[in-house]
């Protein structure tokens, strides 16, 4: 899960105002030295950390194969079986706390460690290469044909909506209530009238440093499974010193690194997890990727590595940062920084 710098923070690059507008780079500071201190004054303000797993979770899924065979098809059916309802809360916060926005990287005392594209696609099951949204930015009139277009036969219902959020975007009750009565029709077609009635970051924590305290093993796991359906978060600890004194005294032999060693024959490693550039979404969000820096998670020697500015280049129009990871194999981490695999036990 990527956690993002506290509500507040200064960005480190801002991003593109739009498809074809150049980054702007911070004038007169390397915002990618030490010794800056881009971050806002004053203490922090208290994090707070939304859960709405026991939502997704409690909304029916039906068996039949209409439904089942779409799933499937569409890529998401293993995330659909993830879902924590207990967040740790302190626990998220001392991570973040350690959380390096310019770089990406978290800070921890025996060197640093992010969250990778191979964790994505282990943890979640879900791809690692193309386009996540394939649309740019929408008006609030494009918002309400495509919600004519493809959920709501009643054009006064998405008007409605869209008008109720102020923005191109539905709430979340009103996709329930869409989804809800997709799945009525659909069987009431079918015929099955007795049937008509009706999630990061904590899996990748878990999953790299297995001693830390507040979660449990999920027995009946099997490796065709998403990675993060391995742990069960526990109810319990509500303060951070366990997790503040656990994170300042980590050793590398606390952390593992080979997670997915006996999970690779189900998820094979895809090599674009070590591209390296800038990674985007949408039209505003963008954040450095720079894997070299923490290769040792790929079980490689960990070797000095470049200067950040020599992957994710400043002034790049979000145009160029798409090319460049459409381009992934001409920006991969170098051969040399691969050259010595770690073995393990």
């Amino acid at each position: 899960m990527f956690v993002p710098p506290p509500a507040g923070a200064a960005s480190p690059v801002p991003p593109p105002a739009d498809v074809g507008s150049p980054m702007p780079p911070l004038e007169g500071v390397d915002p990618l030295r030490e010794d800056v201190d881009l971050d806002y004054p004053g203490e922090k303000e208290p994090q707070k950390f939304y859960n709405h797993g026991r939502k997704i979770l409690a909304l029916e899924q039906p068996h039949e194969a209409w439904f089942q065979d779409v799933l499937t098809a569409s890529g998401l059916k293993d995330l659909c079986e993830i879902g924590y309802t207990v967040i740790h809360n302190r626990m998220l916060m001392e991570f973040a706390e350690r959380w390096h926005p310019k770089t990406s990287f978290f800070h921890l005392p025996h060197g640093e460690v992010t969250i990778t594209l191979d964790d994505v696609s282990c943890l979640l099951h879900i791809l690692i290469r193309g386009a996540l949204l394939r649309h740019g930015r929408m008006r609030k009139e494009e918002a309400r044909n495509l919600l004519v277009e493809e959920l709501v036969p009643d054009p006064l219902d998405a008007v409605e909506d869209v008008d109720k959020t102020h923005g191109a975007h539905v709430r979340y009750s009103f996709l329930v209530q869409r989804y809800t009565d997709a799945l009525v029709a659909a069987r009431y077609a079918d015929g099955d009238l007795a049937e008509v009635e009706i999630h990061r970051q904590h899996g990748w924590i878990l999953q790299h440093f297995q001693m830390i305290i507040g979660w449990g093993s999920m027995q009946e796991y099997i490796e065709v499974w998403p990675r993060a359906r391995a742990f069960i978060p526990l109810r319990g600890i509500q303060t951070v010193e366990p997790y503040r004194v656990y994170l300042d005294h980590i050793v590398a032999e606390d952390t593992r690194y080979d997670a997915y060693a006996t999970h690779c024959e189900t998820r094979l490693f895809d090599d674009i997890a070590l591209f390296s550039g800038w990674l985007a979404c949408s039209s505003t969000i963008t954040v450095p990727y720079l894997p070299e820096h923490v290769i040792r998670q790929f079980s490689y020697c960990q070797t000095i590595p470049r200067h950040p500015f020599v992957s994710v280049r400043l002034g790049l129009t979000r145009r160029q940062i798409d090319d460049i990871f459409a381009d992934y194999q001409n920006h991969m981490v170098p051969d040399e920084a691969r050259a010595t695999r770690i073995e393990r036990d």
